[in-house]
């Protein structure tokens, strides 16, 4: 046996005993708890895993209909409105055209008044 093969044990054996010392290290840690202590645990981390990404997609998901109704409404109030004052915009102009043409019709008629009275009276 030569040197270089006694290093290459000594660092096997190195190797082996750090991963013994991991290992036990690991195994004291989890020897620390029970396994009953260990499964409610997990169980319990899953559970509220599950309940939180639930209550989150249900609340995303509710302001998104909520949304999407008040885009609806608001956009029925809109059309409500718009349809109301149609009415009232045809009857300011129907009025307003009315009043032009009894306002013509009135000055051709007092011409045609003064006209006749011109005639007659001579």
């Amino acid at each position: 046996m030569n040197r270089t093969d006694s290093l290459r044990d000594v660092s096997d054996n190195e190797d082996s005993s750090a991963d013994t010392q991991k290992i036990s290290g690991v195994q004291q840690f989890i020897g620390r708890f029970r396994l009953q202590t260990v499964l409610i645990i997990s169980l319990v981390i899953v559970v509220v895993l599950a309940m939180g990404i639930t209550g989150f997609l249900s609340f995303f998901n509710g302001q998104l209909a909520v949304n999407d109704m008040a885009n609806q409404v608001q956009n029925q109030v809109s059309d409500r409105i718009f349809f109301i004052f149609i009415p009232i915009w045809m009857f300011l102009i129907i009025s307003t055209v009315f009043v032009l043409i009894v306002f013509i019709v009135g000055r051709y008629l007092s011409g045609i008044i003064r006209l006749f009275k011109t005639i007659f009276r001579e």
